[in-house]
């Protein structure tokens, strides 16, 4: 064991420089594309005048991280300023800034987690037997099915476990609050979110979205034809207003519950803006943060 935690710090580091390295390389060409993007989302005659502003605070900026995220926070105030002037092409405008601010913010997320992510891959081999991934068909944006990916939290024969687990709960009359099915690596994952990770690289492909409606099969979205139409006019997300109001998941799906669920994503997709995914992302993280352990 002493070597295997040597073998992961070891390549923990290796992966932590190059990451670091990688990220000072194309940083400065992604952020002056960000601030083209919120440029040109502006009115025409605003244009000249921000991006002057917006240059100028970039050139006294330190740290590219810092300026990434400066340029991410252009293009939602171009949204916003777009808006307020009534842009003709507000709608395309946010959908642009939308997709750029999801591309941009996983980009630099994967770069970065890349030592944590390889660290769970090898804790996931090493700890029980099985894939390090779960592949779950989602319904995404216009019915198109996709494959959203997870960390593996379960054992492979979870099934097989549950049966003898409701055995010996009848024999015994045993109340153990654990799932059987669920590794101990895997509780942690769920406990932390950490099972989501992989779920970046659905954003990177344009499968889902930072924010929106809970992934969810076409069975599920079927149930309801109004909830069909919301749900397909944008990517399923990450995290959303689903999220802020019970937390973590829907894991008890009652009518109430899926009710609740239908008038949520409807509400964002009617309602939906750069400033609004702001808010719940920075809602989520809080939440995440305030939750106790």
């Amino acid at each position: 064991m002493e070597f295997i935690k040597l073998f992961e710090t070891v390549v923990g580091s290796l992966i932590s420089r190059i990451a670091a390295d990688e990220l000072k390389a194309w940083t400065p060409n992604t952020v002056e594309k960000l601030v083209g993007i919120a440029v040109r989302l502006l009115p025409e005659d605003q244009r000249e005048r921000f991006a002057e502003e917006w240059l100028s605070d970039l050139r006294e900026t330190p740290g590219n991280l810092v300026k990434l995220f400066h340029a991410l926070g252009f293009i939602i105030a171009a949204g916003r300023i777009a808006a307020e002037f009534g842009s003709k092409h507000t709608s395309l405008n946010q959908r642009v800034a939308k997709r750029s601010i999801d591309f941009a913010i996983s980009a630099v997320s994967v770069v970065l987690i890349l030592p944590l992510f390889l660290l769970i891959a090898i804790s996931i081999r090493l700890t029980s037997k099985g894939p390090i991934f779960v592949y779950q068909e989602r319904m995404g944006k216009g019915g198109r099915p996709f494959m959203m990916r997870k960390f593996r939290t379960m054992y492979v024969d979870a099934n097989e476990r549950m049966e003898n687990h409701l055995k010996r709960r009848l024999y015994q009359r045993s109340r153990s609050p654990i799932d059987p099915r669920v590794t101990p690596l895997g509780r942690f994952l769920r406990r932390t979110s950490l099972e989501a990770l992989p779920q970046f690289l659905n954003v990177l492909a344009g499968e889902m979205s930072l924010v929106g409606p809970v992934p969810m099969s076409g069975a599920d979205v079927r149930r309801n034809i109004s909830h069909f139409e919301a749900y397909c006019s944008v990517r399923p997300g990450i995290t959303g207003l689903w999220q802020i109001w019970r937390g973590r998941y829907l894991s008890d799906m009652t009518l109430t519950a899926y009710k609740r669920l239908v008038s949520l994503d409807r509400a964002y997709a009617e309602k939906r803006s750069a400033w609004m995914d702001l808010k719940i992302l920075v809602g989520t993280v809080r939440g995440r943060l305030s939750k106790p352990r």
